[in-house]
């Protein structure tokens, strides 16, 4: 099975009058770090509780592991872990014993409070009290709750959010860890575009309740990576003039203009023209990432 989650036009609202989720597809491959990208309000969170059952997905449009909702659940969660919110802690208790309760619910052994422990790097201050546990460090303990029983999926509601960017630095890099070296699928939403960048491997773009794009990175890249270039050359301002048009030329600053060009062909054909008239190139690069991409798609 390559597919761990599969979305298949999901029309969901409150009310009859306004629907929230408005006929969404997506497909979460196996292995993945997958991205649930888009602005606050866009229908992410909605989106994630019917994913865990907290909202009835009564259409049938979801299956986790190819099943049903109804069908996967409540066996489903010893598969899933998934952090939804904020999380909630006893602040008077270590972070192992609020481990530990979790844990004993749960009927699992107190090595699983190490392993996850061990995991998420807090074994050196599990005796700490959770008031004096940094922001960051609660997140990290929120996600070894998460890790609890080895699940095989990770549903991860805005994890970085309000985290200073040494927190997001760490639980950037615990989520690459779980998902190379633990093999864990992670589904994560987010509106910090920068930051989710560097880890993810697919995604999806929600707007206003509808997906204006889902596919890899790579499908993304060949789609947009062509829009803005920027090249670098001597004396910028004395050829922009000599540039056609159509690839609506700007200096950016002494030595480097920027360009417009709509496929590979366009930039072959300008660096052979600024060649031919004795330009002196020494750098091109494409100045489009997830932010801007995410702005081109999203527009009205």
């Amino acid at each position: 099975m390559n597919e761990i989650i599969n979305i298949q036009n999901l029309t969901f609202g409150f009310s009859k009058n306004k629907a929230i989720l408005k006929d969404i597809s997506l497909s979460v491959p196996k292995g993945s770090i997958y991205g649930f990208l888009g602005a606050n309000g866009a229908g992410k969170s909605t989106t994630m509780k019917m994913l865990i059952g907290n909202i009835p997905d009564e259409k049938k449009a979801i299956k986790i592991f190819d099943k049903n909702l109804s069908e996967f659940y409540p066996d489903g969660f010893n598969r899933v872990g998934s952090l939804i919110d904020t999380a909630t802690f006893y602040d008077h208790l270590s972070g192992w014993d609020n481990l530990l309760v979790v844990s004993e619910l749960r009927n699992l052994p107190k090595t699983e409070c190490e392993r996850v422990l061990h995991l998420v790097d807090l074994w050196e201050s599990r005796n700490m009290k959770m008031k004096k546990y940094s922001l960051g460090m609660k997140q990290r303990l929120a996600i070894a709750m998460t890790l609890l029983g080895k699940p095989e999926l990770l549903i991860l509601d805005e994890p970085v959010n309000g985290l200073d960017p040494n927190g997001m630095v760490e639980i950037r890099e615990l989520l690459i860890k779980l998902n190379k070296e633990e093999g864990v699928t992670i589904f994560i939403s987010s509106h910090l575009l920068q930051e989710v960048e560097k880890m993810i491997t697919h995604l999806a773009i929600i707007s206003h309740g509808e997906i204006r794009f889902s596919g890899s990175i790579k499908d993304l890249n060949e789609l947009y990576r062509y829009n803005h270039i920027r090249i670098g050359i001597n004396n910028a301002s004395g050829f922009i003039s000599k540039i056609p048009e159509n690839y609506s030329p700007k200096i950016f600053d002494e030595n480097t203009l920027e360009i417009t060009v709509e496929s590979q062909k366009d930039i072959t054909n300008l660096v052979k023209h600024l060649v031919n008239i004795d330009a002196e190139i020494f750098e091109i690069k494409s100045t489009a990432g997830l932010e801007d991409w995410f702005m081109e798609i999203t527009k009205n």
